[in-house]
Parts: C-alpha cells; structure tokens; sequence
C-alpha cells in the first residue's frame, strides 16, 4: 500500500473552499491525529477517504492527495483499486446497519455489512418481481411456440419443394431432405454465402436441370484424322498437268489417247511376255514396228505415266478417306455439347464435300493429263488448308464431352446444390422474418426463465451468501460487550440478521452511540478480512465513540487500539476532547523513540475555522500546543479568550458565537475544580464569586444566550451583546483572576510560553 503524505488541494461547496495544503504544514505519518469540532470538516475529509476506497470520483470536490511522490486527483480515484482504503464515518454506518424493518421508528431488525444488506434488498425485490415475471413468461413462451411453430411450417414446406424438385432426378441425397437439412443449409448460407451470387438466371436453371434430367452418355472415341494431301503433292500435280513427254511421237497414238493406251497396255504385256508375235493377230510383229513404238513409249514417258497414276491413287485415297469418315449422333453428345457439335459437324460436312469436289476434280485433271501427255493443260486452281485436319474441331467437341464425362457426378451434384440454394434464397426473406421473430421470443423466454430461476432459487441461495455475512451472536455480543463495557445492549440472531434485545426484551430504542458502536464493531472485525491486508492498509476513523459515555468510552478506545495499530497508516479524527487526550497520549508514546520495537511516527493535527471568513472556511494546521501538552482542554481554552481579549487573532460574529460556548465551557469547568462545594448550578456558581455584580450579569447574559449550539434563539438573541464579546471576555478573565490569582497568572505564562509552543511543533 502507498503512503498517503497530503492533500494538495480540496476544492468542495460548505466549509473547504480553496483549501491548498500549507508549506510549513507536516505530511502525514504512520498515525495522524486530527482533532476539530462538530461541523469543522471533519466528515468531509472522511468521505474523501471514503471515495477513495470504493474508487469512485468525489461528487462536487475538486481534490488532490499525494500518494508518495504523485499527485491523485479525484478523477483519478476509479484506477486506484490496488489501494486498502478502509473508512468508518457517518455513511459507514447508514450503508452496514441497515433497519429493514421498522415499527414507529425502532429498528427490529439489522442488517451488518453493505454486501448483506444488498443481499436483503435484492430478496426483496425478487420476491416483488415474481408473480410478474411468471405472466410475462406465460405469455412469452406462447409467442415463442406459435412463431417456432410457423418457422417449422415454413422449412417443411420449402424442404419438401427441394426433395419433390431434385428427387426426381435420381439424386439419393435428397431422398430424405427434410426441415432439419434444410434449416442447416439457410443457417449457412445466412452466415457464410454471398446471397446474390446463389440466385439462378431462367437460363442457368434450365440448364441445371436438363443436366439433372437427362441420363448418362457413353464415352466417345475420336475420329481418327483422315488421310491428307500434301501441300507438296498439290504442288507436283500442278507441274505434271502442264509438262509435256519429250518423245518420238506416233502421230496416230498421239491424237488417240485410247488407242494409245490400249497399244502402251498391249506392249507392256508382250515384254511381260516376251512374246514375239501379236496377241491379238497371232502375226509376227515387224522389228520396225516395235522399234517405233519402243521410241513412242520411252523410258521418259513411262516414268511420266506411272507418276501421274501414282498421283491419282493418291487423291483417291485422300477423297475416299475424307468421303468415308463415320460421324457420332448428336444425341450421344450431352446436351451441353450439342449445339457447339451440330455446329462443327455442320462446317465439316461442308469441308468434306469440298474436299470430295477438288479430289475429283485432281483426278479428272490427271487422267486426262495420261490420256494426253504430250499436251500442257492449265493449271490447277489454289485450294485452301488442303492439308489441315478437318476433324480437329470435332475431336475438340468429343473432348469436351468426355472430360465432362469423367466429371459427370460431381457436376450433377454440383447442379443439384445450385438449384437447392437457388430454391433457399428464392423465399430467404421469409424465413429470416420468422427465423428472427422466434428468436426475439426465445431469447425474451430465456431471460425470463433465467430470472424465474433466480426468483425461485434466489432466496435460498441468497440466504446462505448471507450468512457468510452474518456472525455469530455469541462472538458478536461478546465483542459487543467489551467494547461497550457492560452487557445491557446484545444482539440475537434471526434467519436473516439480528434482533437487537435489551436484557431479555426487545429493544425500544437504539441510541446514536450504540448504533455507533454496533457499526464501528462490524468494521473493526471486517479488518481481519483476509481480502483485507492491515498492515499495508489506511484505516480512517471519523468520530468513532460518539455518543458513548466515559466509562464505555475507555473500553472502546483500548478495543479500537488493538484493533488498528497494525495498520500501515491511520486517521483518527474526533471532536471528542476525552477520546482525543487517548489516542493523542497512544500517539506520542508510540513516536517517541524511533529504537522501540513500536515505534510509529505521528502527526497531529487540528480542524480551525478561518476567522473573518465569509461564507465560513476551515483551515487543517498543527495542533495547537495547549492542546496536546496539557490533560484537559481548559489550556485550549483559556488561550482563545486571552487571545480574543489580546488582539492576537482576527474576530468575527460567527467566531464571537463561537467564543460563547468556550467562555460558558471554560468557567464551568473553572467552577467545577474552584468551587466544588456550590450545588451544580452554572448560576449558583457565577454569583457566589467576588466579581462586581453588573459583570456578573453580562457574563450570564452572554454565555446563556449564545451558548446553546450552532442556533440562536431569537427571543434571546441581541446583536448588542456580541459587541460586548471582548468586555464580556475580559470580565471572565478577571473572574478567573480574582478567584484565583496565582492559577490565572500561571495560565497566562502557559499561553505565552513561545518554547513551549516551538517544541511541541517539533515534536510533530
């Protein structure tokens, strides 16, 4: 825990208004004792502490603590949780001894403990709510049935239009699609899918469905290429068409070209032969003639024939390898493919009857080039991509179709999944209204079925919490008993907290001071809270034995003592002059030697009204020496009239009011050890001095009628004494003289005993 060293500035309406810690004002220690009368500030100060531990920023303060070497303003309270702040003032007592009960007045039952009295007030309220959270409920659950009834209705119904539209198709995933799928699917596609990108266009659909509507193809072969004509060839047949035979010519086979052919045809069959006679006419065949028509069928010309017959075979096998290719139905392709099929099919039919058309016309050129080989033709007309592959587009198509083949499955799959989600977003909306309406119910049901539980459960659960809260009677009372220092007041435990009894008997009427003492009992024993670590803890105590009368007033100080000394730092604030002169002796016996073992540094302090302060300020400075050197507050205030009288301080109505109720305070406490044997009357006593008697009459007037607390009778109030106050003041000090001169003068040396005074402030 942090040491808490001053407050740099308090800012607050009432009686700390632009308060700035003085320069030669000490830091607090380990013990701080600050000692003011009622309405000097002291609860103000307390219930600064008090913000501090509980973290919240001070309502109406502008404030600022040192804690060790930073400065902590008031709205920086919230983030000092790690701080164990502990305060007992007058709010500890409203927030931990709750009166639940009351009968004219007289609480019957307590409650000690803020978390315990929360704990009632939360019964309370349960047992309140519950009658209607139950028809909120009712009502809640009904709605919530109907929409989930509606919402059920609808996934059937769409489930059943998927399975009825996919089904159909032979497709076994959707032969028990159900609500339960379907509710699975618009889940997913609500959380993951990108709705727009599921919608089908009519043509998308349809053809998701012929996909889905027609069955399985076979694999196709492809068509094998057809044998081709080389461009080369082409080339050849140009060049052959307009050459001539250069040859010994016979002018009869030259104009015949069947004659010539049957004669060429004729002689190669008698060299086959060997045959000197005709095969036709059985005569001799005249070596003249042979020889003529050896030079007409040369070598050249037979070479020239043969090429031409071999460049005719090949544009008959070219067209007849085009002319002969077997094409596949349509229908065998998947309907995907048909259309791009037909259209190829329908440019290769073109291509082959081209093709056809230009082999026939090669070979009607060559065979006519053989019948007239010594003649040039014109040549041949230039035909386009003869030798490119005319089924390379179908074979393309067929392709396609096969790979499409091979990925039949998971296409119709595929196609099946489209239409499903098309059919899902196709009423998304709807479900989404109802989806969201069930679930604004069911949520709604929940809460209140939660709260139900906690209403039904609450109490008995509340009520162990609480008795965690809830000590002992006897431990308590016991405790009660030694602070108190008598066994008249006890508490008996209840169920629920703590009947306060009196003897036997229920308690008719509970003082400030035992209200008090019961609440500062409770907040002694919350410091053995293991949450709570004393010794690096601050313990503020703000009037703790108010009310309590002198015998009980010793026992509570010696319990209040063992109670906190452990503390890493304490406050003790009081007005009461007894209780002071206690914790002020137990202050200076524990900072006197800084080699005891208990050695605790203290500061003491007062709580003074600034005189002359207009609305009325106070100040926090050094305790005044008479104070703390002297036994009794006699010194203090005999020092305050004689420096009234003296002009050693500023004056002012509100302070002459004041200074009524210390001049009446001082002479009877003069009177009660210099005139012990007058009976106990303030007047008695006043008129039995030897002070002349007009004095005497303006002493009694002026302390009987402005010392009766803060408020002024009106029937005896008079402006006109308060102007009498310094007279009136300096008749109470030649009282004082003449009944005892020895005892006043020896008081006036105390006042004034500047050593005294400098060494008491250096002892602080």
């Amino acid at each position: 825990m942090s040491h808490i060293r001053q407050i740099n500035r308090l800012n607050s309406p009432g009686i700390f208004r632009d308060f700035n810690w003085p320069e030669k004002l000490p830091p607090f220690e380990a013990y701080n004792l600050i000692y003011g009368p009622n309405g000097s500030g002291k609860t103000r100060l307390s219930n600064i502490f008090r913000d501090l531990e509980h973290c919240v920023t001070p309502s109406n303060a502008d404030v600022e603590l040192q804690i060790d070497d930073t400065g902590v303003t008031g709205k920086d309270f919230p983030d000092q949780s790690h701080l164990a702040v502990c305060v007992f003032n007058r709010d500890f007592i409203l927030d931990n001894v709750f009166p639940v009960h009351q009968e004219k007045g007289i609480p019957l039952i307590l409650f000690l403990g803020e978390k315990n009295i929360e704990i009632q007030r939360k019964l309370k309220n349960l047992r309140e709510d519950e009658p209607e959270t139950k028809s909120k409920l009712k009502n809640i659950i009904q709605e919530r049935d109907q929409a989930s009834k509606n919402l059920a209705s609808h996934c059937s119904k769409r489930a059943k239009k998927i399975k009825d539209t996919l089904f159909e198709y032979g497709l076994k995933r959707y032969q028990f699609y159900d609500k339960q799928y379907y509710e699975e699917r618009v889940n997913k596609i609500t959380l993951d899918e990108d709705i727009a990108d599921l919608k089908l266009d009519t043509r998308t659909s349809t053809d998701f469905h012929i996909l889905l509507g027609e069955g399985a193809k076979l694999r196709m072969v492809e068509i094998p290429a057809p044998k081709l004509l080389r461009q080369s060839a082409l080339k050849r047949i140009n060049t052959i068409i307009m050459q001539k035979v250069a040859s010994s010519a016979i002018q009869s086979l030259k104009e015949d070209s069947s004659l010539m052919s049957w004669v060429g045809n004729g002689m190669a069959l008698h060299k086959k032969r060997g045959s000197q006679t005709c095969l036709f006419c059985n005569q001799f065949m005249p070596q003249e003639r042979w020889t003529r028509l050896e030079e007409h069928f040369s070598d050249v010309y037979t070479h020239f024939v043969k090429e031409i017959e071999q460049l005719i075979e090949q544009c008959e096998g070219a067209k007849e390898s085009i002319a002969s290719v077997s094409l596949p139905r349509g229908s065998e392709f998947y309907s995907e493919f048909q259309d791009d099929y037909d259209s190829t099919k329908a440019a290769f039919e073109e291509t082959r009857s081209e093709r056809v058309t230009f082999f026939r016309t090669l070979i009607e050129q060559l065979q006519e080039k053989k019948r007239h080989p010594f003649d040039a033709m014109r040549p041949l007309p230039e035909a386009a991509e003869i030798d490119s592959n005319p089924v390379a587009g179908l074979n393309e198509v067929i392709q396609r179709h096969n790979q499409f083949h091979s990925n039949l499955e998971s296409q119709r799959i595929k196609a099946a999944k489209r239409l499903e989600d098309d059919l899902i977003v196709e009423q998304l909306p709807e479900f989404q209204a109802l989806k969201a309406k069930e679930k604004d119910f069911k949520f709604k049901a929940e809460d209140l079925v939660r709260s139900l539980s906690r209403l039904e459960n609450g109490i008995q659960r509340l009520e162990s919490e609480a008795l965690e809260y809830h000590q002992p009677a006897k431990e308590f009372n016991d405790e009660l008993q030694e602070y108190l220092g008598h066994d008249e007041l006890r508490l008996e435990s209840k169920a629920d907290g703590y009947q306060i009894m009196r003897g036997d008997n229920q308690a008719k009427g509970v003082s400030e001071g035992e209200r008090t003492a019961i609440a500062l009992l409770y907040f002694l024993k919350k410091l053995k809270d293991k949450r709570f670590d004393l010794e690096k803890g601050v313990i503020v105590l703000d009037d703790p034995i108010s009310s309590l009368d002198s015998n009980a007033l010793h026992h509570a100080f010696g319990y209040i003592k063992e109670r906190t000394r452990h503390a890493k730092q304490l406050f003790v604030m009081t007005h009461n002059f007894s209780f002071f002169r206690m914790v002020n002796d137990w202050f200076i016996y524990v900072s006197k030697s800084k080699k005891s073992k208990g050695y605790r540094p203290a500061k003491f302090y007062m709580l003074d009204r600034i005189h002359g302060s207009s609305p009325r300020q106070t100040e926090l400075k050094p305790l005044d020496p008479l104070l703390q050197k002297y036994e009794g507050e006699y010194h203090y205030l005999f020092a305050q009239l004689h420096r009234r009288v003296h002009n050693s301080c500023q004056t002012s109505w509100e302070w002459d009011y004041s200074l009524a109720n210390m001049a009446r305070r001082l002479l009877e406490i003069f009177f009660a050890f210099r005139l012990p044997n007058i009976p106990k009357s303030f007047y008695k006593k006043l008129w039995s001095t030897r002070l002349d008697e007009s004095k005497k009459i303006c002493i009694f007037r002026f302390t009987n009628a402005h010392s009766h607390g803060n408020a002024i009778d009106e029937s005896r109030h008079d402006a006109s004494i308060l102007c009498e106050t310094e007279s009136v003041l300096r008749y109470i000090l030649e009282l004082i003289e003449i009944e005892d001169k020895e005892h006043f003068e020896r008081m006036v040396e105390a006042v004034n005993c500047t050593t005294c005074h400098s060494n008491i402030l250096l002892e602080n």
